[in-house]
């Protein structure tokens, strides 16, 4: 997501700031991070909209530090492939979740899926 400017700029930064301070820094955006998401959450509850532009803006800007700090512990640690393979991992696991409780509703909805014996129990033979 980041361009090989924004990447180089991250690089610079651990570099010069340290990976103590940084870790803190990540810390402290999820954080703000948190709180921007509940706000959404709270918003969408309340109001069964979307947050309007100003509330987008606050996400956003709190989304970019999250990407920043997380970015330059990835690099400081050297693990980019690494990382790279377990979000893989966790989007195909994702994924495959949804298309087997796809599959399991429509079996459902068709009547397949249920205990062969559910006869058994309701009084039939």
């Amino acid at each position: 997501m980041l361009t090989e400017h924004q990447k180089n700029a991250c690089k610079r930064i651990i570099e010069s700031l340290g990976l103590f301070s940084q870790r803190s820094k990540a810390v402290e955006e999820l954080g703000e991070l948190t709180i921007e998401l509940q706000k959404v959450i709270i918003t969408v509850s309340r109001t069964m909209s979307y947050p309007d532009r100003f509330e987008k803006d606050a996400l956003i800007t709190e989304i970019g530090d999250v990407f920043v700090t997380l970015t330059q512990i990835v690099q400081a640690y050297g693990i980019e492939c690494e990382v790279r393979d377990e979000i893989q991992h966790k989007l195909d696991r994702i994924l495959d979740r949804i298309a087997s409780d796809q599959t399991r509703r429509v079996l459902i909805e068709k009547g397949i899926g249920m205990h062969q014996d559910t006869h058994l129990i309701a009084g039939g033979e």
